[in-house]
């Protein structure tokens, strides 16, 4: 397959780099890597650079965009970006978190579904083969070296523990435990207030996933090298799963001295590329792009977790056309009804004391005035809820747009 790169973070670089190794992929063209275009020439000699990103809405140099992260300060314009390359239609395999706005991702997950672009976040630990074993020790306790697991811990040591950082960091580690307790249902800050310089740089969360299981993050200094430790805490001991930030991941069992190295051969860039071409051939993939939407969500609520100090509920609540509708129509409804019992109090004043003022016919004329736009008001209220069944309508059309892509493709078909 033929990728372009739109700008330029670790995850998109290792990707290149793998990409470049492949004799059966190769990056065609680059845009906006600016400071990695010195990197990129090692990687990718041969790929071309664009003055102007839009010229890869076009999809004809290149079969899908690769897509990195957001810089500080230019989440609205990649948001921006995504959202025109997802209603082209061009396939997007996307550096996750690539911004940090709930609403963004969600924004971008109805666009996704209405035009059933492939979207696929890519979030190279979430898919470790290690995740899956310690998952099925979860399901099966009575296989499990571990017993009952009753709560799982996760420290993450990383040089940068700024908010940014961390809140970045937080939501690719959400898609990693979302393998072990499911959609995180509850999360809770605990630390200091939002407004401490240290708020961040020695964070615990502790999160419910919908088993009910508790776990708890922290965020901590590098000792020796960034990455993270996940520890299963049993009724017959517990297990830690040592996860470099390069390298094999080793596992620790109750009673063993030396840790084991857990699929030393996997390789995170070429799980990313195999999940991409599964969805482009019609598969279901996981992580998707509305499991990294909600993985930001949650992020999101960490600070304001910190700033009220107590727990956040999360709601599973589905984001469509007709949701974002019925938002819309109680804003603008309660406006409208606001509006209204406002005209009915100033034009009653105003033909009192216009009567007063013993001038009937100013009286009889801003009486019919207020009468008029109260009307006016009411029809507009009444005709939002006529507005309801077209979103309805859209959304159906959205489904039934999803469900033709889903359709498995023919012999012909080429995903490469």
């Amino acid at each position: 397959m033929r990728f372009a790169l739109l700008g330029a973070d670790i995850a998109s670089l290792a990707l290149a780099g793998w990409i470049g190794q492949r004799p059966e992929h190769r990056v065609s063209l680059v845009c906006e890597t600016h400071a990695a275009d010195g990197v990129l020439r090692g990687l990718a000699p041969d790929a071309r650079a664009l003055a102007d990103w839009e010229l890869l809405l076009a999809g004809t140099d290149a079969d899908v965009v690769m897509v990195a992260a957001a810089a500080v300060g230019e989440a609205d314009r990649r948001v921006d970006q995504l959202r025109k390359l997802i209603q082209a239609g061009v396939p997007l395999l996307v550096s996750h978190p690539v911004c940090t706005s709930m609403l963004d991702c969600h924004e971008l997950d109805m666009i996704r579904r209405e035009t059933g672009c492939i979207v696929v976040p890519f979030a190279p630990e979430s898919t470790h083969p290690a995740l899956e074993l310690l998952a099925h020790w979860l399901t099966a306790a009575d296989r499990s070296p571990l017993g009952q697991i009753e709560q799982i811990l996760m420290d993450r040591a990383q040089s940068d523990r700024s908010e940014p950082a961390v809140i970045r960091q937080f939501a690719r580690d959400v898609l990693l435990l979302r393998t072990l307790i499911g959609e995180v249902q509850r999360v809770g800050a605990l630390g200091s207030s939002s407004q401490s310089l240290v708020a961040y740089a020695n964070l615990t969360l502790q999160m419910t996933g919908e088993s009910e299981m508790l776990a708890r993050w922290t965020v901590q200094a590098v000792e020796n090298q960034p990455g993270a430790w996940l520890t299963l805490l049993g009724t017959q001991g517990k297990a830690r799963l040592w996860m470099p930030a390069h390298g094999t991941w080793e596992l620790t069992l109750p009673g063993e001295s030396e840790p084991q190295a857990i699929e030393p051969e996997w390789q995170a860039e070429q799980a990313a590329i195999e999940s991409l071409q599964a969805a482009m051939a019609g598969e279901p993939v996981t992580p998707d792009w509305a499991a990294a939407a909600r993985a930001v969500e949650v992020a999101e609520a960490v600070p304001r977790s910190l700033a009220r100090g107590r727990t956040i509920e999360l709601h599973r609540e589905v984001f469509s056309e007709a949701g974002t509708f019925k938002g819309t129509m109680t804003s603008a409804g309660c406006g409208l009804l606001m509006a209204a019992i406002m005209t009915l109090f100033v034009g009653n004043f105003a033909h009192t004391m216009l009567l007063k003022a013993h001038k009937p016919e100013a009286a009889r004329i801003v009486n019919y005035c207020w009468i008029g736009a109260l009307v006016v008001l009411t029809l507009l209220f009444l005709a939002l809820q006529f507005l309801l069944p077209l979103a309805q309508r859209g959304d159906a059309a959205a489904a039934d747009h999803r469900a033709d892509d889903s359709i498995e493709p023919t012999a012909g078909d080429d995903v490469n």
